[in-house]
């Protein structure tokens, strides 16, 4: 049965005239015939609206819509593309199923914060307003304001700070309180899962160590003050430690602020026998646990080590580079030669780039530049009478130092409203001994003296997840050590998905970042489209090459569009079915 148009002569007038009919075909005697159901007349004479009326309830008979212009409005548009691939991640990865079905999607919703609009609870509406995060069966986290947020528009006396009800964050405060009772179990799980899905070596576990400082007085019983990496040594802080297997992070631990590097590494070692069952490893740090205790630890424990070594504190390393021209050197890579020396069972590698040594010696001219210039200010203030005290002028020279390390380079006199100095020559001689080099040890005799280079500079991709970490964490307002204990947990578990994400692109052929797949399939949206007395999700379709490369690499199709089946209230969901 089909509607057709007949165009017709008139006779008398000699016109067209089209007349609208049902047909329906049908066989008779083996062959297709055709004849007339309906007429519903001349196209001319029958009422447009009529005709509209007509479509409306034949769509309907056949189980579909039909929304006039005057009935289609776009209300609002929600980024949503970023959201799928954190989804894909997020169940590949089983975390939610780890966590817990109820508590795991409300954790689900911090981590894609943390990782496409890192903010505070507080500030999380915000992120809720521009993306479209729901659960995996597709409901929708709607984003939760004050009541009185208008009247807040216009506060002037500082109430408009917080946007959101203590009520309705206190919520996601039992979310954090929930995850890290059981830290432990979760980060285990997941390591297992992780283990048995990419197939990483444990072989070789790479750990180091930040802090992150707070606003304030911080967190009762973790925050303290210690050695500040961000320079804020007159804030309290954190240090926060880090366990990489194969690139991707496996456990973490944060230790209170004024705790030195080196007294870490009893607990994370013990944390690695007991818990993830770790013994015929590989252990790969940085200079700042590498003291003799450690190093005695780590032999009781039977483990292997490949570790920096700090050449200006360690005698074996000042003697090593002394004699450093009298070594018989290998070349690593362009640019790049080292050397290697046994020292009882230890094998100790000396390793030159020039690379480094370009950027240290230019590091080394801006030192002395801004440290000169603030040594000579210091002069001045002394000269004029502003400094007389030694014990203040040493103070002051000891600020200076710790920014610039003007040690290295300059030698000085003080004494009571006395200050001089000058460029020591031996000592930047000394200092251009140092630059572009680094000193290994280990007692792996089975790797090459390549291999044990090679698998050191992987260490600095620690530096890499420090960084995205440091910026997830903003734990700046928080007050108590159990929520920033969590905060941290959240922001670990948003670098492990960003990390897999890029995994999977590179194992797709793909060349970009997890972070550059979340930024360009930005451009996939959910529009909300009343339509009469229904709201219809339509999602965007047309998108760049890359967004739809992206997908493709991930088997993603994405859905067209879904039907809302009530109104959406503050405290319920609306079932839709988005994921395939």
């Amino acid at each position: 049965m089909y509607l057709k148009e007949n165009r017709v002569k008139d006779k008398k007038s000699n016109n067209i005239r089209e007349y609208l009919r049902i047909m329906e075909s049908y066989r008779e005697g083996g062959k297709i015939k055709k004849r007339v159901i309906a007429k519903l007349g001349r196209l001319d004479l029958i009422p447009k609206g009529q005709l509209l009326r007509m479509s409306k309830k034949l769509a309907r008979y056949a189980g579909e819509e039909v929304y006039m212009e005057n009935e289609i409005e776009a209300k609002e548009s929600f980024i949503f593309g970023p959201l799928i691939l954190i989804r894909k991640i997020w169940e590949e990865l089983g975390i939610g199923e780890i966590i817990g079905e109820e508590i795991g999607e409300r954790v689900f919703v911090l981590t894609s914060c943390r990782l496409l609009s890192p903010q505070s609870e507080h500030g999380l509406s915000y992120f809720l307003k521009e993306y479209y995060v729901c659960d995996k069966r597709g409901r929708r986290w709607e984003a939760e304001w004050r009541d009185d947020i208008v009247e807040r528009l216009y506060a002037t006396d500082g109430r408009d700070r917080v946007k959101a009800e203590w009520g309705k964050l206190k919520r996601w405060y039992r979310t954090l309180d929930k995850l890290i009772e059981r830290k432990e179990e979760i980060e285990l799980r997941i390591y297992e899962r992780v283990k048995n899905l990419f197939s990483i070596k444990v072989d070789i576990i790479f750990y180091d160590i930040t802090s992150t400082y707070f606003e304030g007085n911080g967190a009762k019983g973790i925050a303290d003050y210690g050695y500040s990496r961000d320079e804020k040594g007159r804030n309290k802080q954190i240090l926060l430690g880090i366990v990489l297997a194969d690139g991707l992070p496996i456990a973490h631990h944060v230790f209170a602020g004024n705790i030195s590097d080196k007294t870490t590494i009893d607990s994370v070692t013990e944390d690695l026998q007991k818990r993830f069952k770790l013994r015929n490893i590989i252990f790969v740090a940085d200079k700042g646990i590498s003291t003799n205790d450690n190093i005695k630890k780590l032999r009781e424990l039977e483990y292997k080590y490949i570790v920096g070594v700090s050449m200006r504190n360690v005698a074996e390393g000042k003697e090593i580079l002394s004699s450093s021209s009298n070594y018989e050197w290998r070349e690593y890579s362009k640019g790049v030669k080292y050397s290697e020396i046994k020292i009882g069972d230890e094998r100790w590698i000396l390793v030159d780039s020039e690379e480094k040594r370009g950027y240290e010696g230019r590091m080394r001219e801006v030192w002395m530049e801004k440290g000169g210039k603030e040594l000579e200010e210091l002069k001045g203030r002394v000269r004029k009478g502003k400094l007389k005290e030694e014990k203040k002028i040493a103070y002051y020279l000891g600020s200076i130092s710790k920014k610039y390390h003007v040690k290295r380079y300059f030698d000085w006199k003080i004494g009571e409203g006395k200050f001089e100095f000058w460029v020591d020559e031996k000592k930047l001689e000394n200092e251009k001994g140092y630059e572009g080099k680094y000193l290994l040890r280990s007692t792996d005799s089975k790797l090459t003296t390549e291999d044990i280079i090679r698998e050191y500079k992987q260490l600095w991709e620690i530096e890499s997840c420090f960084r995205e970490i440091k910026d997830f964490i903003k734990i700046r307002p928080h007050r108590t050590e159990r929520r920033v204990r969590a905060h941290i947990f959240i922001a670990v578990l948003a670098y492990l998905i960003e990390k897999v994400l890029q995994r999977r692109i590179r194992k797709g052929g793909g060349r970009i970042t997890g972070q550059d797949a979340l930024e360009f399939t930005k451009s996939v949206k959910v529009i909300d489209i009343e339509a009469g007395k229904n709201i219809l999700k339509l999602v965007t379709q047309k998108i760049d090459k890359i967004s739809e490369e992206i997908f493709n690499l991930f088997g993603i199709k994405l859905p067209r569009g879904f039907k809302e089946t009530s109104v959406l209230t503050k405290n319920d969901f609306i079932q839709r079915d988005l994921f395939y």
